[in-house]
C-alpha cells in the first residue's frame, strides 16, 4: 500500500490524510457526547451553532449533494457531515484545514462552510465506497484522478482553464501526470501553503476533465465497476476512454464545463445526473 497522503494546505483547497483521530468512526452517540446537535438526516452542527445559521446550511449540504448526484447517480456513502461553529469544535476532531473526512463523517471547519468544500469531501467518499474503501483507493488510485474528479464534482470555481493556463504559462509548467501519482511528489509540487494548488490539482482537474470529455458518465461509472473489480486503473482507464472516443469528439473540459451534456454549470443540476483509519482534509 501507498503511504497515506499527507498535506497541510490552509488556503483554498486542500487534500490531507492521516491515521485515525478524535472523529475516526464517530458514533451518532459519540457525536452527541462531543456537543454536537442533529438538525437533519446525517447532518449535525455544534451547540454554539445559532438556530438561524445552523438552518442555513441546509440548502448548502443538498447543494453538495446535488453536486455529487450530478456524477454518482444516487448516492451510496451515507456520512454524517458536522458543522462546527468554532476552532475549538474543530480541533476537537483533531482537524487542520478547512474540512477533512475519515470515512464515516464530514466535518466542516467554521471557514469551510461551502456546497464546493461539502461536494468536494462528499466526492471522495463517495469514490472510496464505490471502489471498497479509502485504503483501497490510497492503494489502486492515483492520487491524481481522486482529486480532480473531487474537484470537478465539487464545482469549485477556482480551477478554471483560464487560471490553469495563467498559472502554467499556457501549460508549459504544467507537471506531468506521472508526478502527481506519489504522495511525497504531490505534496512538493503543490507547496507547503498550497501556493501551487493549479499545478497539482488544477492539472489534475483538467486530465480528468479531458477524460470525461470523452468516456462522460457512462465511462465514468464503467470505471467505477472495473475498479470495484480489482481491474488496475491504468488499463481501465485507457481501455474505457479508447471505448468511448469511436462515438465521442475529443475534447479539453474546464472544471465547470465538466458536467452532463446540455447542462449548466450553475446550483441546479438534476439529481439524474470507508475504509476506517484514514482521514482527509480539504480546503
Amino acid at each position: 500500500m501507498k503511504s497515506p497522503r499527507y498535506a497541510s494546505f490552509l488556503a483554498v483547497l486542500s487534500v490531507i490524510f492521516f491515521f485515525s483521530g478524535a472523529a475516526a468512526g464517530a458514533s451518532l452517540g459519540t457525536l452527541e457526547e462531543m456537543g454536537m446537535r442533529q438538525v437533519a438526516n446525517n447532518v449535525y452542527v455544534d451547540t454554539d451553532m445559532a438556530s438561524d445559521r445552523a438552518k442555513e446550511l441546509l440548502p448548502l449540504v443538498a447543494e453538495a449533494r446535488r453536486r455529487v448526484a450530478a456524477y454518482y447517480g444516487e448516492a451510496v456513502a451515507r456520512p454524517n457531515i458536522i458543522f462546527c461553529a468554532s476552532a475549538d469544535c474543530y480541533r476537537n476532531f483533531g482537524a487542520i484545514g478547512l474540512g477533512f473526512t475519515d470515512g464515516t463523517n464530514v466535518i466542516i471547519s467554521p471557514h469551510g462552510q461551502s456546497a464546493a468544500i461539502v461536494a468536494h469531501e462528499l466526492a471522495h467518499m463517495e469514490l472510496s465506497v464505490r471502489v471498497g474503501g479509502f485504503a483501497k483507493v490510497l492503494e489502486r488510485v492515483p492520487q491524481w484522478f481522486d482529486e480532480g474528479q473531487a474537484v470537478i464534482v465539487s464545482q469549485a470555481e477556482e480551477f478554471s482553464e483560464e487560471a490553469w493556463k495563467k498559472a502554467t504559462r499556457n501549460g508549459a509548467d504544467a507537471p506531468s501526470l506521472l508526478s502527481l501519482q506519489a504522495t511525497a511528489d504531490w505534496n512538493r509540487i503543490t507547496g507547503p501553503n498550497g501556493e501551487n494548488m493549479q499545478l497539482s490539482y488544477g492539472t489534475a482537474r483538467r486530465e480528468v476533465g479531458r477524460w470525461f470529455g470523452t468516456a462522460g458518465l457512462p465511462g465514468f461509472h464503467a470505471l467505477l465497476s472495473a475498479l470495484s473489480s480489482d481491474d488496475a486503473f491504468d488499463a481501465a482507464y485507457s481501455r474505457i476512454e479508447g471505448a468511448h472516443s469511436r462515438k465521442h469528439s475529443h475534447s479539453v473540459v474546464s472544471a465547470n464545463s465538466a458536467l452532463p451534456p446540455g447542462k449548466s454549470s450553475g446550483s441546479e443540476i438534476p439529481s439524474e445526473w470507508a475504509s476506517r483509519g484514514f482521514e482527509r482534509a480539504t480546503w
